[in-house]
């Protein structure tokens, strides 16, 4: 059984997945930061960190109203954009892209005053979105 196949309404597929992600911040910010006893250790928090990516990934993540939701501790206003700009940025990427670029993937998000824009990492890249809806 797919988890696609479970009837769930909007709310219950919405709050399923702020969960997951909460969770894959939370064990990213782990995996980073704690010294570990044995290497075992450590790699079952790295199994436990992909499963929870790879649940995410598999529920249509791009129909849930991430608006109402700062996962990312940003002021309200700069959420609302990096949201509104992420969603358009995913959707001009191929199907690859859009999951090594997806939520679950962010290392961090800021906004910078200086160049009046919100910088969101990842392990390979980062990206600039600007209040226009431009990303570079």
């Amino acid at each position: 059984m797919n988890i696609n196949d479970i009837k769930l309404t909007s709310d219950e597929r919405n709050n399923i997945l702020i969960s997951i992600l909460k969770e894959i911040n939370l064990h990213k910010e782990w995996l980073e930061t704690r010294e570990y006893k044995s290497d075992s250790d450590r790699r079952y928090l790295e199994k436990t960190f992909d499963t929870l990516k790879s649940a995410f990934n598999k529920i249509n993540y791009r129909e849930v109203d991430w608006t109402s939701h700062n996962i990312f501790g940003l002021e309200e206003q700069h959420y609302k954009l990096f949201i509104r700009v992420h969603k358009k940025h995913i959707a001009a990427m191929g199907t690859d892209n859009q999951l090594k670029y997806a939520l679950c993937n962010v290392k961090s998000v800021n906004w910078d005053q200086e160049e009046n824009c919100i910088k969101v990492y990842y392990d390979d890249a980062w990206w600039h979105y600007d209040d226009r809806g431009v990303w570079w």
